[in-house]
């Protein structure tokens, strides 16, 4: 009995000291980690593994600090970019669940990785101006179109002339988060002209010539949406350079209808996306879409309802065929109303255009990395 307690003893004692030299290299690597933001660590960026053991350790001394998903992305790349590690060469996979790095492949692109409809809605981890994760909208030959995540936080909304931003506090996955909804004040406020529409076209914002804007008080209301001067930081060009093609404040309805519509033709009786969404056009009012003022989308895909808790409904860049007041938008409930007073505010999701030749590669924490 007495050999067995002494056996014991030795096992306890060896394994308290391989504690302490655990705990020991543990505190070395997050010490050096914290050296990261004054002055950065001699690596080789010819050599992957040496940028990978770099980035594990940046990832874990931010993560460490407990940052929210969102700073915890914006704080590692600044801190692999003190480092000389940048998106323009290296794929970057990070989030809250770990990160991968490796050099990128030009053989391969997002275009291609993107292979038919039913990769609308998958993840992708374009990073700019607080959103670090987006999803496939859809694709034509040339573009890849991106949709935020989730609706916009309210300190991420550009100042818009003529309007407020609202603070909506929405619990998500256990943590609260303060989204925000554009609340255009009154008729007297609204611009009397419309803000100039760059790339109009590129859009889809075919519901009318610039002279509807002139005359369609909503129509002015969502020409802010189509301005692309005001949605300039959601581009990052910085890390993607000439493959970012623009960006806008939030979906136009025939994007919103066009993904719909595809990913239904594509899914077929897979899945039962209902209805088909047809628009018809009115250049001096906007849109109706399928005869009705309201209709209800199913499934709730979260590429279309990416919520269905209170405060979380968008709004479209296009207004509605209800009349001159009116907006379009989507409820948390997956209602498309066309009776949006455009003084009700509603909350945006901002959408980019990639060139499709983009180099990307298959992602570890989301579907695609660029």
């Amino acid at each position: 009995m007495k050999r067995n307690k002494g056996i014991s003893l030795i096992v306890l004692v060896i394994t308290i000291i391989v504690m302490i030299i655990l705990a020991t290299s543990v505190v070395l690597i997050l010490s050096n980690a914290n050296t990261i933001d004054k002055a950065g660590i001699a690596v080789d960026l010819t050599n992957e593994k040496q940028v990978q053991n770099l980035s594990a350790i940046i990832w874990s001394r931010n993560y460490v600090d407990g940052l929210r998903e969102n700073e915890l992305v914006e704080k590692v790349e600044q801190d692999l970019a003190n480092n000389g590690i940048h998106r323009k060469d290296w794929l970057m996979d990070i989030s809250n669940r770990g990160i991968a790095v490796s050099l990128k492949d030009e053989e391969v692109t997002l275009g291609e990785l993107v292979t038919s409809a039913k990769d609308y809605g998958k993840t992708i981890n374009y990073s700019a101006n607080g959103v670090s994760e987006w999803k496939v909208f859809y694709k034509n030959e040339e573009c890849i179109y991106l949709i935020a995540s989730e609706k916009l936080e309210a300190k991420f909304i550009p100042s818009l002339p003529g309007a407020t931003v609202k603070e909506v506090t929405v619990n998500i996955d256990g943590e609260d988060k303060v989204l925000g909804d554009v609340y255009w004040e009154n008729e007297t406020k609204v611009p009397s002209k419309a803000a100039n529409i760059l790339n109009a076209t590129r859009w889809m914002a075919e519901w009318g010539e610039y002279d509807s804007y002139e005359t369609n008080i909503n129509g002015r209301c969502v020409s802010y949406f189509l301005d692309e001067t005001y949605w300039t930081n959601f581009k990052n060009n910085k890390d993607y350079g000439e493959y970012v093609i623009g960006a806008i404040g939030t979906p136009t309805l025939e994007m919103y209808a066009k993904s719909w519509n595809e990913k239904r033709d594509a899914y077929a009786d897979e899945i039962s996306y209902e209805p088909k969404l047809i628009l018809t056009n009115n250049a001096d009012v906007g849109y109706s879409i399928n005869g009705e003022d309201s209709l209800k989308l199913s499934p709730n895909d979260e590429l279309y309802i990416w919520s269905t808790l209170s405060g979380t409904s968008t709004a479209f860049a296009s207004p509605s065929g209800c009349g001159k007041k009116h907006l379009l938008g989507i409820s948390a409930s997956g209602n498309i109303s066309l009776g949006i007073y455009y003084y009700i505010s509603y909350g945006l999701r901002p959408v980019i255009c990639l060139d499709s030749r983009i180099p990307a590669a298959k992602g570890i924490t989301t579907d695609f990395i660029i």
